[in-house]
């Protein structure tokens, strides 16, 4: 779509069915200090069974006029499908990506229009994710596990992210000229359920940091996560686990000769450093959080045995995602 001169930033948030979801992420802009006419905000309603998430979005249309506030209805199903949908449709040079099941910080919008102006494009990002869980935290829930809970808090500093970590679909910023040069996002494995993780944006941040774009974490852009109930079990913990390993072996193709060697090397010295980190919390008395850890690299072991044994297939959530 043709840019409209005024709007810097867009902020796209593809959405399925949760209106009750959305309505909470749109409650939140209520209390942005923002200049409204250099922002917009599009909700990319993606192939919706009813006309809910419409109708909401007209009502905060009639109660702020003054909101660059629109709807977009993408009938094909996929995350991917709809992020590339808003990416089309959007008018602003940053575009700001945001799950609909976040909440921003009071001055989200205020940072990103004091901060992001002073990045040289083309550049890529993403912001602070904090999790936010529907019951208290379980205690054996370590700082060790929420990454795989889609956490990222690298420090208070702007920065580059390191070397092996991506910002997550959750909240995320890419440049227009990043996509002018690249292309959009991947969707051949644009559907997924609620617990894979993100590979499609991982590939797509690995291919600009091949190519030396820039990706910042941006810790002043701060979302809380709303995660359910069932996100702080065991059985959950252990798929996203799972997920996350396969996708490290996939990409560096761990079982093609002397490389297996290596993986299981790296998996012995996995198993030391945890017998090191049993043991802390053995001394320290934190009881609760020393089988977790165990579990951790069991169900990590038991999957790469199955793998090496040609059990199971480590590049098989590429196909069934």
């Amino acid at each position: 779509m043709e840019k409209t001169t005024g709007i810097r930033f867009s902020i796209i948030v593809p959405t399925h069915n949760r209106p009750e979801k959305l309505h909470q992420l749109l409650d939140s802009i209520r209390i942005q200090n923002f200049d409204a006419g250099a922002w917009e905000i599009l909700v990319v309603d993606n192939a919706p069974d009813n006309e809910q998430t419409k109708e909401l979005v007209e009502r905060f249309q009639s109660e702020f006029p003054q909101w660059n506030l629109r709807y977009v209805r993408e009938p094909e199903k996929g995350m991917m499908r709809a992020r590339n949908r808003g990416v089309a449709e959007a008018r602003g040079d940053v575009l700001i990506f945001l799950d609909d099941d976040v909440l921003l910080h009071q001055d989200y919008m205020e940072r990103a229009q004091a901060e992001l102006p002073g990045l040289a494009p083309p550049f890529a990002g993403g912001g602070r994710i904090i999790p936010v869980f529907e019951h208290q935290k379980p205690p054996w829930l370590t700082k060790f596990f929420m990454p795989l809970l889609a956490e990222i808090n690298l420090g208070e500093q702007l920065r580059l992210f390191p070397k092996k970590r991506y910002p997550f679909g959750i909240n995320m910023l890419v440049h227009r000229s990043v996509f002018d040069r690249f292309g959009l996002f991947p969707v051949q494995e644009a559907r997924r359920g609620e617990d894979w993780l993100s590979i499609p944006e991982r590939r797509f941040f690995a291919q600009l940091k091949e190519e030396n774009i820039p990706i910042y974490y941006l810790p002043n852009l701060t979302v809380w996560h709303l995660l359910p109930a069932h996100y702080a079990r065991k059985r959950h913990i252990r798929r996203q686990a799972e997920i996350h390993y396969r996708m490290e072996l996939a990409d560096k193709r761990a079982f093609h000769g002397w490389r297996l060697l290596r993986t299981w090397g790296r998996e012995g010295l996995k198993w030391v450093a945890t017998l090191g980190v049993g043991f802390y919390y053995l001394m320290t008395t934190q009881w609760e959080k020393i089988k977790p850890v165990f579990q951790y690299r069991y169900w990590i072991s038991h999957l790469l045995l199955r793998c090496s044994l040609g059990k199971d297939r480590c590049s098989q959530i590429e196909k069934t995602m």
